[in-house]
């Protein structure tokens, strides 16, 4: 019991704000609150808890963003984000160095550094204690890219999939359904299931080895929509790329969280075939 307690203690020390910690992680992970509603009812718990139980929380501070909440719990995300050139969106690998240029169009991949000492007017708006140690430190920061892609490789997100349990025999139960011949009342009963070959010339579905194996029927889609300016979009239309597993159930395919989202397209200025067709 001790051990769980001190456990539980590293998150926060104090009981209530763990229970909004958890709260507000619940929420995000399942029902998908943003971030910024994650924020909100953290910084207004810690104020509810100020006013009705006088200096309940002070000195120790609350946490105020959903990050800070997700690095107490070591929670850390399913995708890498890649410095992506702003031109041409050729993505590059998490860690080249800050001076990259694009191998494609030779851009400049990273924004240029900023001193603190050698910006004014943004020091001027501090306070006075706060301007004397910026001044002092004078810290160079670092460069970040212009533009950056988050990723997640299918193959990561399939590591997750197949950690929920059933999903062995959910992938392969539509082989076992009553298909009644003329009636297509799922797309496992279009002929393409039963005709598509492997590497080997066999049917992949069910040709030799499908016993010792999972085989998956995998879409993709790439669904435009239009937001606002961020580092990982510019204003404009952006795609989402997904993959979803064909083989479930309608009830179980469309549910967010076998949906992977592996990047978001920004094509603001991408005029290709493919993008005019789409």
């Amino acid at each position: 019991m001790s051990q769980a307690l001190t456990a539980r203690d590293h998150f926060h020390p104090r009981w209530y704000i763990r229970c909004v910690m958890y709260l507000v992680a619940f929420l995000h992970t399942k029902h998908r609150v943003t971030f910024r509603a994650a924020a909100l009812i953290l910084v207004c718990a810690a104020f509810l808890f100020t006013c009705f139980v006088g200096n309940m929380v002070d000195p120790i501070k609350v946490p105020e963003t959903l990050k800070t909440v997700f690095s107490r719990f070591e929670i850390k995300d399913n995708f890498v984000v890649n410095p992506t050139c702003f031109r041409c969106h050729y993505v590059l690998e998490p860690d080249v160095a800050s001076d990259t240029f694009c191998p494609e169009c030779n851009a400049e991949v990273f924004g240029a550094a900023w001193q603190t000492a050698d910006n004014p007017a943004r020091v001027q708006k501090r306070k006075p204690h706060v301007r004397r140690c910026l001044a002092d430190s004078a810290r160079v920061q670092k460069r970040k890219p212009q533009l950056v892609s988050p990723v997640q490789l299918l193959s990561e997100g399939l590591k997750d999939f197949f950690r929920r349990p059933g999903m062995v025999a959910a992938v392969n139960s539509w082989k076992h359904r009553t298909v009644v011949e003329g009636e297509l009342k799922c797309m496992q009963d279009a002929a393409v299931w039963k005709t598509i070959k492997d590497a080997n010339g066999h049917s992949f579905f069910f040709g030799p080895g499908v016993d010792e194996e999972i085989r998956l029927g995998v879409s993709f889609s790439l669904d435009w929509y239009a937001r606002s300016k961020s580092s990982f979009a510019s204003s404009g239309s952006s795609g989402a790329m997904s993959f979803c597993v064909q083989n479930l159930e309608t009830s179980l395919k469309c549910d967010v969280v076998r949906v992977y989202l592996v990047d978001i397209l920004d094509a603001h200025h991408l005029v290709t075939d493919i993008g005019l067709i789409i």
